[in-house]
């Protein structure tokens, strides 16, 4: 039997064991450092998950000048560190489309067939963000939330610099595009004085405005808004 939902927003979607799933369903939000994802690729060679460049500044050409050192370096095709490499983020899939239709592209189906086990599929978007915005602030973080852009590393991309012109802090919302079938949003609590190997955000059982599916069943959805 078919479960019928109404849309709000555009529809997000979870990919991972079955056991996270459950956890968010439940409603604790994990935000892992930054830092998990370029050590997945480091130290495993996972690049389905991984990717040793996050939160790190891409420069074609240029020169890096650091005052206080009295120090200046050329670079070429070259990433830089920067100081929100260890901000914590989640990270969740939106799904695209066209026409109010939301479905996965055969691209998205041959690499999303790589994660894990499960999918959670939150259909009331509006909402689901309002929670978590309310646990952040009841837990006394200040959260901001983006879809992530997608840049090619082989071009200068003025877009980017403008974006990190107005805050180094955007650099988290922007990858490489051969990630771009991930389509993500992210939310982001900047790390600043806090230790903690991750954070969770207690939002609340969100099993009202979500469904678990298996990630066969997920990626052959197809919804549209009326």
């Amino acid at each position: 039997m078919e479960k019928q939902v109404e849309i709000r927003g555009i529809p997000l979607v979870k990919f991972k064991d079955k056991n996270v799933i459950d956890s968010i369903q439940k409603g604790h939000i994990w935000l892992n450092p930054v830092s998990m994802y370029r050590k997945a690729e480091n130290e495993t060679g996972d690049t389905v998950v991984g990717d040793k460049f996050e939160a790190m500044w891409p420069i074609g050409e240029g020169i890096v000048h650091i005052p206080d050192e009295s120090l200046s370096q050329q670079v070429v095709n070259g990433y830089l560190k920067t100081t929100h490499m260890d901000d914590y983020v989640f990270c969740i899939l939106k799904m695209g489309g066209m026409d109010n239709e939301f479905y996965f592209t055969d691209e998205q189906k041959d690499k999303l067939r790589e994660f894990d086990e499960e999918a959670l599929l939150i259909y009331d978007t509006t909402e689901f963000v309002q929670r978590i915005e309310n646990a952040a602030k009841s837990q006394g973080y200040e959260l901001n939330h983006s879809i992530v852009n997608y840049y090619d590393p082989s071009t200068d991309n003025m877009n980017l610099l403008y974006d990190l012109v107005r805050g180094m802090e955007n650099i988290v919302f922007w990858k490489r595009d051969e990630y771009r079938y991930q389509q993500e949003i992210r939310f982001v609590i900047q790390r600043g004085n806090l230790q903690d190997d991750h954070l969770v955000l207690e939002v609340g059982d969100i099993s009202d405005i979500s469904m678990r599916l298996s990630i066969k069943d997920m990626l052959r959805v197809r919804m549209k808004r009326v």
